[in-house]
């Protein structure tokens, strides 16, 4: 359990209980009640604490795979490709998915797949590949179940 109760408030302010159930996913179920210090405990400095408490922010959030809750890893959802606010090739796309968090695929997938980059409002499926929970702000991390040919443009939507 790594979960910051500041946080979770954010989230829920920002996604409601969706959003937490999204967050709980990540970072565990935070206590309620008073945790009782096991036999043995040893005491250790603020620095020491803000180590051990990063480095089991950063297992849960990266080593840990996030297959329970609302959307598991290997869920498929439609979207569509939203205005990149860094411009083409750049850090990666946000998907509108019609949930109430971000989703976002990475410029790594795009870039390795040698695909043209989509234009704004393109529709795709996805799959959910992970799940980042931070300042509040939920985001579903996808790839693409399939990218146009190298240098093929991506299919086009509506008239």
């Amino acid at each position: 359990m790594a979960a910051e109760p500041v946080e979770v408030a954010q989230t829920r302010q920002a996604c409601g209980e969706w959003g937490v159930r999204l967050y709980e996913v990540v970072y565990g179920v935070p206590v309620r009640e008073p945790v009782v210090e096991p036999p043995g405990a040893r005491s250790v400095g603020p620095r020491e604490f803000d180590v051990a408490w990063g480095r089991a922010r950063s297992f849960r959030q990266c080593d840990v795979r996030h297959d329970t809750g609302p959307l598991p890893v290997g869920t498929r959802l439609t979207g569509t490709f939203t205005a990149s606010p860094w411009g083409p090739g750049v850090t990666g796309v946000f998907v509108d998915v019609g949930l109430p968090a971000a989703g976002f695929v990475d410029a790594s997938v795009l870039l390795r797949a040698e695909c043209a980059w989509p234009a704004d409002g393109t529709p795709a499926e996805f799959e959910v590949v992970d799940l980042r929970v931070g300042g509040g702000r939920p985001q579903i991390r996808l790839r693409p179940t399939a990218v146009p040919a190298p240098g093929e443009p991506w299919p086009r939507h509506g008239p």
